[in-house]
């Protein structure tokens, strides 16, 4: 079987493009696989995503071209393809790409990794085409229940489940300090911006550390267009506690690992309209950290019925939503070895990397 993983390994850093690398390292241990790369590479860095330029242009060449080489090297039995969200221009890359992706393999599947095309997408045109690409497709790859709603909308019928999966990276010896003597590290991890809520948790953050002396807020990740740490540093020296908000930078490895190992409490405050599943949230579970999150899209979902934290909606603002879930979860310490332990068998039993590659495979496997 001789399968093609389209898309961008990182750099830069960002959850499709290490899922690209993922799923890749995935089947290439599969003596039965065949597994190439068709290398999409047109962002370069976060600043350059969602943005025309003509090196994307050249870029769109180079692809085609590559496409081309790989069919000439032989029969293409499944693509699968990570679809780019409802913004302009990764959507205009899918009309360009996906019928020839078509013509090039017998089965293209989208991934939709990205999410929010059935709600943020006004532009009539655009969405009819849009629609057109993805009714040749074979099928589509939905993160989570509420993630089949994008491709049901773009009428796809052949929609499977396929939840991310992570590699068990739990270390206890990378804990530093026993958690009763320090600090309580209140975590972020991801891109820094609007979207994903980070201006709001920063004010709300700096509401809660006037009664709560032993937080920390810590950032970890890199700004993301249009937002920039101009922005971010304006934010943060805006706070009265600025001396408790860390901004960490782009960690990882071995780096992040030490990050989740030393946290308390991960939160996850994302608004944003292309989340599809939130894989630092798997991430933290896999840590065994209690999470506030934002019920979002799939979030809850992903949390599971017992949740391992709190899943907080928005009523009022985003800021003051947060201070009130936030402020929840320190009230209730005393759960909190119970919410790790929630979390960490949430992600043992439904998002480990041997349950993704079980279920990938087999789903090549029922449609070769």
């Amino acid at each position: 079987m001789r399968v093609l993983i389209s898309g961008q390994m990182p750099p830069p850093i960002g959850g499709q493009n290490i899922n690209v690398k993922r799923f890749y390292d995935l089947l290439s241990s599969e003596d039965k696989i065949d597994v190439e790369h068709w290398k999409l590479e047109f962002s370069k860095d976060v600043s350059s995503f969602r943005k025309f330029g003509f090196s994307k242009l050249v870029e769109l060449s180079r692809v085609v071209w590559r496409l081309i080489k790989l069919r000439a090297g032989g029969r293409i039995d499944h693509i699968i393809y990570s679809t780019g969200g409802p913004h302009m221009m990764p959507m205009m890359r899918d009309i360009v790409l996906l019928p020839l992706a078509v013509l090039c393999s017998r089965k293209v599947w989208v991934h939709f990794q990205a999410a929010g095309i059935a709600d943020h997408v006004s532009n009539k045109l655009l969405w009819k085409a849009t629609k057109y690409v993805h009714s040749l497709c074979y099928g589509a790859l939905s993160l989570s229940e509420f993630g089949k709603k994008d491709p049901s909308a773009l009428g796809m019928k052949n929609i499977r489940i396929l939840a991310n999966g992570l590699e068990d990276r739990l270390d206890e010896s990378l804990k530093g300090v026993p958690r009763d003597t320090k600090k309580t590290v209140i975590l972020y991890v991801g891109h820094i911006c609007e979207d994903k809520g980070v201006p709001s948790l920063l004010r709300a953050f700096d509401e809660l550390a006037e009664q709560n002396c032993d937080i920390v807020l810590r950032l970890v990740g890199e700004c993301l267009n249009p937002y920039d740490l101009d922005d971010l540093t304006e934010e943060k020296e805006r706070c009265r506690h600025s001396s408790r908000i860390e901004i960490a930078g782009v960690k990882m490895g071995g780096e992040l690992d030490k990050e989740y190992a030393n946290a308390d409490v991960f939160v996850f405050p994302t608004v944003a309209p292309y989340e599809s599943f939130g894989l630092v949230l798997v991430e933290a579970m896999m840590w065994s950290l209690p999470v506030v999150a934002h019920n979002w899209r799939a979030t809850s979902e992903i949390m599971g019925e017992q949740k391992g934290g709190v899943c907080y909606a928005i009523t009022g603002t985003h800021e003051e939503s947060l201070v009130r879930a936030i402020e929840t979860a320190l009230l209730k310490r005393n759960q909190w070895d119970e919410w790790s332990t929630l979390n960490r068998k949430r992600y043992l039993e439904n998002y480990s990397i041997d349950s993704l590659k079980v279920n990938l495979v087999s789903i090549l496997d029922a449609d070769c």
